[in-house]
């Protein structure tokens, strides 16, 4: 969430009785006066955050992420600031795309960041971009179609499961 370790503080809305105002919840501070306006309770929680490129050097040491997906309500180009796409190579970034609760694009800030990067978008889902990196075409030709009945789609068994990471 930052270049360096920190502790931001987190805006917890707290759902409805209809269940509605959950996903408002983020870091930016926006989300606490949207959720006000309608009417929301919101807590506020310090939370400790690190780079993105530090939990990946702590969490995935020498493994390669096959897909990443980032979906921070407004915080995308934060978050993707604090990872080195040269060093850190995922196969497919899924990045939500769109302002919280609207259609409104909101990517303009940081796909510059994927592109120049060596990424190229493959598909958008009405709410995400998914960008697969160039080193990978045949995962981008995947991409280029919707998901559809010839996906060859099976259902997971636990069998699946029993990979070595």
């Amino acid at each position: 969430m930052s270049k360096a370790p920190d502790i931001l503080t987190f805006y917890q809305v707290h759902a409805n009785e209809l269940g509605h105002g959950w996903a408002l919840s983020s870091f930016d501070a926006g989300s606490l006066g949207r959720a006000k306006a309608m009417g929301l309770r919101v807590a506020q929680i310090p939370v400790s955050v690190l780079p993105l490129q530090q939990i990946v050097d702590t969490y995935c040491r020498q493994r390669q992420i096959d897909f990443l997906k980032i979906d921070v309500e407004g915080l995308e180009a934060t978050v993707l600031s604090s990872l080195d796409l040269q060093r850190t190579r995922p196969v497919i970034l899924c990045i939500e795309a769109v302002e919280p609760f609207s259609a409104v694009p909101a990517f303009a800030e940081w796909e510059p960041m994927i592109v120049n990067a060596g990424y190229e978008q493959g598909i958008f889902d009405g709410v995400n971009n998914f960008y697969v990196r160039e080193e990978s075409p045949e995962v981008l030709v995947q991409l280029n179609a919707p998901v559809n009945c010839s996906d060859r789609w099976r259902k997971c068994t636990p069998v699946d499961f029993d990979q070595p990471l």
